[in-house]
């Protein structure tokens, strides 16, 4: 004989049983069953020989076979030949007597609430136990990768609406292609360039044309948000906030009236046209001073630090 596995059961359960044999045999393993492999009449020799040959005694356990005599001999035999026994549970019938004296210390196989339940493990185990590798499942051809789609960026134009999930404003401009520029902030506030205390104070924040850079070298100072409350305000709005210089508020007068209309539109404070809002220029030859703008009519002017002003924040996108 030339088999792996013997399939014990009762005859009143082969349905269940044949198919374990099949499940297994397709999983490499070549098992013995009744009546399957019983040639001749030595029905007694020749379930002896599959026993004693077998590496793995698979013990369909039920309530038919903890009462069937032939289900008892087999297992005995197993026992005392000191066979590999897995025994696979496909109903709630305790053991009792010789079952449980031989089974108790085996490690089972419950699918007591559907017998299919534990295909998956009496393969694996079988397959370790008898020394077959588990079959693995033949890798599924890869699709070839596809170039993903670069994302469109979206255009603007001055006065639109922007919101990219960080910051919000209006774009009041940007870049010939539409997808650059700079928003002005959505609400304003009324502050002092500088508090009195330091309103003397050089800040080097003299540049006339990047405010970013001015918005550093206030920053770069001690306390600088106590100090200094018109930048604090800016800052506080987020990362790349800051504030604007000349220029830029020139830009935002000139395009006052899209402006206003999206602020209106989105329930936002409108600009101020006839008051003036600080630059982020300190006057180079006076250290008291700072320069402003009146949005009507983009005239310049500078004034004393600790006086209060409209203060808007801008941004590049």
């Amino acid at each position: 004989m030339n088999h792996d596995v013997f399939i014990s059961y009762s005859s009143k359960r082969s349905e269940v049983a044949n198919e374990i044999c099949d499940l297994l045999e397709r999983s490499g393993l070549k098992c013995w069953i009744a009546p399957r492999d019983i040639v001749g009449n030595n029905y007694d020799d020749l379930i002896d020989e599959a026993i004693v040959g077998c590496k793995l005694f698979v013990f369909v356990f039920s309530q038919e076979s903890s009462v069937s005599t032939w289900c008892k001999a087999e297992l005995n035999l197993a026992f005392s030949e000191n066979k590999a026994i897995l025994p696979y549970r496909i109903d709630n019938t305790p053991l009792r007597g010789g079952f449980r004296l031989k089974l108790q210390m085996s490690h089972w196989l419950d699918a007591s609430l559907d017998y299919r339940s534990e295909f998956p493990k009496l393969i694996q185990m079988a397959t370790q136990i008898v020394g077959v590798p588990t079959p693995q499942p033949a890798p599924k051809p890869q699709p070839k990768p596809q170039p993903k789609p670069q994302p469109t960026a979206k255009t603007y134009k001055v006065g639109d609406y922007y919101d990219d999930g960080t910051k919000r404003g209006v774009v009041f401009e940007v870049t010939s292609d539409g997808k650059h520029g700079k928003i002005v902030s959505l609400e304003q506030a009324e502050k002092q360039w500088a508090i009195g205390a330091v309103c003397g104070d050089k800040t080097y924040a003299t540049s006339m044309t990047d405010g970013k850079a001015n918005m550093q070298k206030i920053m770069a100072i001690r306390g600088w948000r106590e100090k200094y409350p018109a930048f604090a305000w800016c800052a506080d709005l987020g990362e790349g906030w800051y504030l604007p210089i000349q220029e830029e508020l020139k830009t935002i007068g000139k395009a006052r009236d899209q402006i206003d209309a999206t602020l209106s539109a989105n329930g936002c404070t409108k600009l101020k046209r006839f008051d003036d809002y600080w630059s982020s220029s300190e006057k180079s030859t006076h250290d008291f001073c700072a320069w402003y703008v009146r949005m009507y009519s983009g005239n310049t002017y500078y004034d004393y630090k600790y006086n209060r002003g409209y203060v808007r924040a801008v941004s590049a996108f």
